[in-house]
């Protein structure tokens, strides 16, 4: 366990760089960047990397929407989400590094079979059921669901990507500034849901007249992706978006399924409970609802991507095979090139950095310093001076240190943790502290109002003594 935890703390202060990652092939390029399946050169693992320009970003006010991504997908583990492998700035460019599905997005797959099958419909609308379901119980709200946002991985199950435009949970942006101690959540949250996002053909007409909107605009994107599957196209086209918009608020005139296309009851209900207005709207109530309509029966909500096969599974050579995927010219090379003087770190991504393996250790640690937590609950000194209980402590990380605060109190005044290096001494103004540092733990006790020595100890069976000193016995 020893070299385990020593190893994750040599990762943690390692730097990453877009130079430990070659370049395969372009696969998406946008307004803000482009998208490469990527080698990891030290691993040989692939990656998709989203390569973002810092300076568009600020010049079309859109810092927050990739703020926004990179801290949906740090904090939440899913089957139903694509997975960041890492995230890191350079000068110039934002990185996001994810897993990379080959089986090409559901857009892809729509243009290939023009429409489906009733039963294949079912299979992948319920996946995306699930999909946003786990979404909606973080308190989150994808706001852009559309054909292009699902990917589809190796074994042809679903997952979704690009949370850009997502209103991300007040709790997921507490849990960061725990853990971050230089992100600002105040300066990004957003409390009232009336901005107009989302792509024209999915975006719920609530969005569109701007007057407040929930979780139930996702259910709404569903029953549109749904009707795209069954018939071939989306249900509100037009030349413009601007009558796109028109006809998609005066849905209830508008939604028609052509005749020539024969579709079961059920199927239409669900449609037309799902397209339909918010007060009406299936899911409203929580996906649990639109789970029990007479359309799904036959479906394994809790086993569906054990137990179920996908109607397409990905025919793929290799694991950086990109058929499914429309292929772009290199325009720009893809290490920057190097610059005389590295520039700051831009006080906008400050926070921005993540890495999937260093979490992991952190959650190792986590486990450790609960331990020391629980041995020493109850102990105490004639000082006065006694631990508190488990729920009152915080933890917080930085690349060197994991500290823990609020670990002590006095019956006479408040204390204080602070981090302090091993083997040094500091200056103190309140009676004990703590620090935890990889896999050691530092005990910290005043020696007089000056000065401070650090007494190292291991993680279990810790004990006060008479001396006032705190012992570890192993």
């Amino acid at each position: 366990m020893r070299h385990l935890e020593s190893e994750d703390l040599r990762k943690g202060r390692q730097k990453q760089t877009i130079k430990d990652y070659e370049s395969i092939t372009i696969i998406g390029r946008g307004a803000f960047g482009e998208v490469h399946v990527c080698r990891e050169i030290k691993t040989g693992k692939i990656v998709a990397i989203k390569k973002i320009k810092k300076d568009l970003l600020v010049k079309k006010n859109q810092i927050i929407h990739v703020r926004n991504e990179q801290l949906f997908m740090s904090k939440v583990k899913s089957p139903w989400i694509v997975e960041l492998r890492a995230s890191f700035q350079e000068d110039d460019f934002l990185y996001l590094v994810m897993e990379f599905l080959p089986g090409g997005d559901f857009m892809n797959l729509l243009i290939e079979k023009d429409k489906l099958t009733e039963e294949e419909a079912k299979f992948y609308i319920a996946e995306l059921i699930l999909a946003v379901e786990s979404i909606h119980k973080l308190e989150c709200i994808h706001r852009d669901i559309k054909p292009d946002n699902i990917l589809i991985d190796k074994n042809g199950h679903i997952k979704l990507s690009d949370f850009g435009l997502a209103k991300v949970s007040d709790k997921l942006y507490e849990q960061n500034a725990v853990k971050d101690e230089n992100f600002n959540p105040k300066k990004l949250t957003h409390k009232k849901l009336y901005s107009c996002v989302g792509t024209a053909y999915y975006v719920a007409p609530e969005v569109l007249i701007k007057k407040g909107y929930g979780k139930e605009i996702d259910w709404w994107s569903v029953g549109v992706i749904f009707f795209e599957m069954l018939v071939g196209y989306a249900p509100f086209c037009a030349q413009e978006t601007q009558e796109v918009c028109f006809k998609i608020i005066n849905h209830d005139k508008y939604l028609q399924v052509p005749p020539e296309i024969v579709l079961s009851k059920e199927a239409l209900d669900l449609m037309n409970r799902l397209i339909s207005d918010p007060s009406k709207r299936l899911g409203k109530n929580g996906a649990d609802e639109i789970k029990a309509h007479p359309f799904f029966k036959g479906i394994d909500w809790e086993n569906i991507r054990t137990t179920m096969k996908p109607p397409f599974i990905p025919e793929i050579k290799n694991d950086y095979d990109t058929k499914y995927f429309e292929t772009f010219d290199q325009i720009e090379p893809f290490y920057p090139p190097p610059k005389k003087v590295p520039r700051r770190k831009d006080i906008e991504y400050l926070g921005f950095t993540y890495n999937e393996d260093n979490e992991e250790s952190k959650e190792r640690v986590y486990k450790n310093v609960e331990q020391i937590i629980e041995n020493l609950r109850g102990h105490g000194d004639e000082d006065g001076l006694f631990f508190t209980s488990h729920d009152s402590v915080d933890v917080s990380f930085s690349a060197y240190n994991v500290t823990l605060t609020n670990l002590y109190q006095t019956r006479n005044s408040e204390s204080s943790i602070i981090r302090a290096e091993k083997n040094n001494y500091v200056s103190l103004t309140t009676t004990k502290f703590i620090n935890i540092e990889g896999h050691n733990t530092n005990f910290i006790e005043q020696v007089d109002k000056s000065e401070v020595r650090i007494t190292d100890i291991e993680l279990d069976n810790f004990k006060s003594d008479t001396s006032k000193e705190l012992i570890y016995h192993h």
